[in-house]
C-alpha cells in the first residue's frame, strides 16, 4: 500500500471519458461533471453514474442510446485505472437554461448482457467450474479471484440469467480450506471475485491500513506554519454515518442467528436435517473477539429447503455439502459504519481495514486506553462510492464489524 501514501492527499487526474457507439469514439469529458462509482458484496454488478452538463445539445446530436459503451480512464500518482461500461438508462433530467442537466446510469458488460440472455441447460462439474464456464460465455470482463470449490454437482438452471446463476452457484460453492460458502461479487476496479470469506481473510486479515476519526494532520512546524501531514490526511476519517444496528428481528429472518436446512436428496431417498446458531458456530470465525448476539433459545431459525440429486458418476465429489455454513448468511452486518475519507486506488472492497475512533468517556474516568473498544477494531469493506470531480476524489466505504472488541483494543 505504498502507493496510497506517496500521493497528493485526493488528488486524481480524469484523464478521458469517451462515449462509444457502433460506428464512433468520442470524448465526452468536458461535459461530466461528476463521477460516481458504485461497488458492493450485497449488489449483483458495480455499476456508475455520470452528471453531465449539457451545453452542447450531445443528447441529441450523437443519439445517445442505451447499449453505448461508456470508457472512464483516471490516474492516481500516475497509475492509470479503466472502467468500462454500458448504459442502462438516462435519468434526472432537467432544464439548465443554457443546457441540459442529466444522469447517464452505467452497468458492467455481465449485468447488460444479463437482461437479454438465458441459460437453460444441464451442468457437470465443481460449482466454481460451471460458474467459470459461464462467466467466460458471457463477458469479456477480468476476473480478480476466482476460488476453486470442492463437490462434482449435477445442475440444471431453468431459463436464469447469468448473473443470476452465478450468483446461486456462489451459494452452493465451498471452500477446500475451510467451511465458509462462496460470495460472487465485482471490486471497483471491475473485476469479479468468485470466493470464500476465508479467502478474504487470509489475504486481509493483518488489516494493513488504518483509518481514524478525529486524526492529528498537521505536521510539524517549519518555521514558516504547520504544514499538513499528508501519510495522516490520507488515513483520517472525514466523516463517520453509524448505521442502525442490532436488528434482531433482520437477524433472525436473514437466519444470522439460527438456522435449519431440510435438504431432501431424491437419488436415495433421504432427508437430510442440518441446524447451526451463531455461538456453536458462526461466532468462531469472526474478524475480532467477543459475540455479537446474547445468547437465546432460537429453535428452528430460519428453515431452507432443497432438493438435490447425488451425483452417481465416476467423477470425484457430490453435489450434496453437509456443513455448517449450509444455510449460513454471508456476513454478520449487525454493526456497520460509513466512513468518508479522501480517495486512492488501493481500497478496494472485501479488504479488511482496521477503524479508531477515540473515547467518549469523561476524561476524569479511569481508560485503559484512549480509544472506544466498541467502534474500534477490524471491518470488512462491504460496499464503496467512488466520487471523483475535478476538484479530487473522496470514497465513502462502508465497513462491517462481524463481532465486538470486548477486551482491551489492540
Amino acid at each position: 500500500m505504498n502507493n496510497l501514501m506517496a500521493e497528493f492527499p485526493g488528488r486524481v487526474l480524469i484523464d478521458s471519458i469517451t462515449h462509444i457507439t457502433d460506428t464512433t469514439t468520442i470524448d465526452i469529458t468536458n461535459i461530466i461533471s461528476e463521477i460516481n462509482i458504485h461497488s458492493s458484496m450485497n449488489i449483483e454488478s458495480t455499476f456508475g453514474e455520470l452528471l453531465v452538463i449539457d451545453h452542447i445539445n450531445y443528447y441529441t446530436k450523437s443519439k445517445l442510446i442505451a447499449g453505448d459503451g461508456i470508457v472512464i480512464k483516471i490516474s492516481h500518482n500516475g497509475e492509470p485505472t479503466t472502467y468500462k461500461f454500458k448504459i442502462s438508462s438516462v435519468k434526472d433530467m432537467n432544464d439548465a437554461g443554457s443546457g441540459t442537466v442529466y444522469t447517464l446510469r452505467l452497468v458492467s458488460e455481465l449485468t447488460y448482457n444479463s437482461y437479454f440472455r438465458k441459460i437453460s441447460q444441464s451442468f457437470i462439474g465443481t460449482p466454481s467450474d460451471i460458474a467459470g464456464q459461464i462467466f467466460t460465455d458471457n463477458t469479456e470482463e477480468l476476473f480478480n479471484i476466482w476460488e476453486t470449490s470442492i463437490g462434482v454437482e449435477t445442475v440444471v438452471i431453468p431459463m436464469w440469467s447469468p448473473m443470476k446463476t452465478i450468483e446461486w452457484l456462489a451459494t452452493r460453492s465451498r471452500s477446500n480450506s475451510a467451511p465458509s460458502r462462496f460470495i460472487f461479487f465485482q471490486d471497483s476496479k471491475m473485476r469479479y471475485n468468485f470466493m470464500s470469506l476465508t479467502k478474504l481473510k487470509d489475504l486481509y486479515n493483518k488489516a494493513p491500513v488504518t483509518y481514524r476519526y478525529n486524526n492529528n494532520t498537521l505536521g510539524k512546524d517549519n518555521g514558516a506554519g504547520l504544514n499538513p501531514n499528508s501519510k495522516e490526511e490520507m488515513l483520517a476519517i472525514k466523516k463517520v454515518d453509524f448505521l442502525n444496528n442490532y436488528d434482531i428481528k433482520s437477524a433472525m429472518d436473514r437466519g444470522v442467528i439460527q438456522n435449519t436446512l431440510i435438504r431432501t436428496d431424491f437419488t436415495k431417498k433421504t432427508i437430510d436435517i442440518q441446524s447451526n446458531s451463531y455461538w456453536d458456530t458462526y461466532n468462531k470465525r469472526n474478524l475480532n473477539v467477543g459475540d455479537q448476539w446474547k445468547y437465546e433459545e432460537t429453535a428452528p431459525g430460519r428453515i431452507v429447503l432443497e432438493n438435490v440429486a447425488t451425483n452417481m458418476s465416476n467423477l470425484p465429489g457430490l453435489n450434496k455439502i453437509s456443513d455448517e455454513t449450509t444455510a449460513n448468511p454471508n456476513m454478520d452486518r449487525s454493526q456497520e459504519v460509513e466512513i468518508t475519507v479522501l480517495g486512492n486506488n488501493e481500497i478496494d472492497i472485501g479488504q479488511i481495514i482496521k477503524l479508531e475512533f477515540p473515547s467518549k468517556e469523561p476524561e476524569n474516568t479511569q481508560k485503559h486506553n484512549d480509544l472506544d473498544t466498541r467502534w474500534s477494531g477490524n471491518y470488512y469493506i462491504t460496499a464503496k462510492r467512488d466520487i471523483i470531480t475535478r476538484k479530487g476524489h473522496n470514497m465513502i466505504l462502508r465497513c462491517t464489524k462481524e463481532s465486538q472488541a470486548s477486551k482491551d483494543y489492540s
